[in-house]
């Protein structure tokens, strides 16, 4: 696999200009280039406190084990902290409610700061908090709306904090999704990639959504699309970007609304994203969004690319776990993966 070319071309996306996406960028792969293996190990993680199974996201920093579940009930707490093997449960944070400093909904940012555990957005205010490594939870300030463009749409998922001021957000727009940073100092915004795969089409941002990874070390990020078999690596700073596109597909085409909503046809290729300096993986599923009998005896499966798009090995995972999200963790070849079939849902993976 080729290095990450510099396209001159650019996509504008309500106002913002953007790396075009185009043949040019695209690097094909086939599933068959990995090593293919069964993981060496899979266990469930007994966390002996109530928590929903919604929306849980989960991360690994610093010794703590940090999950939001989404409970919307009186006296629910969205922010549970553990011990990083979750044998032990330290800490509650971010009361559900629509109160000052209360939550209805939330995001966890990561941030490569070791000062911080990570950032954390509340989601009907706007509010950005930091959560230190003395698991004390601080308001930072409000997240700005960008002052250099107008009616510009926020996209709240897969938020990344990338140094100092900057970070990495989405733009809802119209005719496609845009990957960019903003600055929440002096609330400028940078367009980095640009998502409209076709002008014929009713190209509209849900079709592009998808999941996100950073290497600070070489300042590069990966983001898995949900909708497409197709992994972007592209440089933080803007100067070069690549497509790395499994399948037979010989263009960069789209999907339309009725494509996209139809449950019958729609395909769900990746389901998250993560990453530790040497390696990103990704969680694949690649098989129609709503299929019972694929949840029940389908095998999930976690790709492992290095940082220059080359796929490494693959790894099979049990059948009929429905995994929809996870994170690294300090230890090489090991993860924590969340299954959307079971109350206890977090799982460790030992890959080898």
């Amino acid at each position: 696999v080729c290095s990450c070319s510099s396209p001159q071309k650019e996509t504008v996306l309500s106002d913002l200009n953007y790396i075009y996406v185009d043949e040019s960028t695209i690097t094909k792969i086939s599933k068959e280039d990995f090593k293919e293996q069964d993981v060496k190990q899979i266990r469930q993680i007994p966390l002996n406190v109530i928590m929903m199974n919604k929306e849980v996201d989960i991360l690994v920093k610093n010794g703590y084990l940090v999950i939001k579940a989404l409970g919307r009930y009186s006296g629910a707490k969205l922010i549970n902290i553990f011990s990083e093997d979750g044998s032990k449960h330290i800490k509650e944070l971010a009361p559900y409610g629509s109160g000052p400093d209360e939550f209805t909904d939330l995001r966890i940012i990561p941030t490569s700061d070791d000062d911080l555990l990570c950032y954390i957005l509340s989601l009907h205010n706007k509010k950005l908090y930091a959560l230190d490594n003395k698991l004390s939870l601080e308001y930072i300030s409000i997240f700005p709306m960008p002052n250099n463009i107008e009616d510009f749409r926020l996209g709240v998922n897969d938020l990344y904090h990338l140094k100092t001021d900057e970070f990495l957000c989405q733009q809802r727009a119209e005719n496609g999704l845009g990957i960019c940073k903003i600055n929440i100092n002096d609330s400028i915004v940078t367009g980095l990639v640009g998502l409209n795969f076709s002008e014929s089409l009713d190209s509209f941002w849900q079709i592009y959504t998808g999941h996100t990874a950073y290497n600070p070390q070489k300042n590069l990020i990966a983001y898995s699309m949900a909708y497409f078999d197709r992994i972007l690596l592209f440089n933080a700073d803007n100067s070069h970007l690549k497509v790395i596109q499994c399948g037979t597909l010989s263009k960069l085409v789209s999907k339309s609304r009725s494509d996209f909503y139809n449950k019958e046809e729609k395909k769900t290729y990746y389901r998250a994203l993560f990453s530790d300096e040497n390696f990103f993986y990704a969680l694949y599923k690649g098989e129609k969004s709503y299929s019972p009998d694929f949840e029940e005896n389908g095998h999930y499966y976690i790709e492992k690319y290095d940082w220059e798009g080359n796929p490494v090995k693959r790894y099979k995972l049990p059948k009929g776990m429905g995994f929809y999200g996870g994170c690294s963790t300090n230890e090489n070849n090991v993860f924590y993966l969340v299954c959307s079939h079971e109350d206890e849902f977090l799982f460790k993976v030992i890959l080898e």
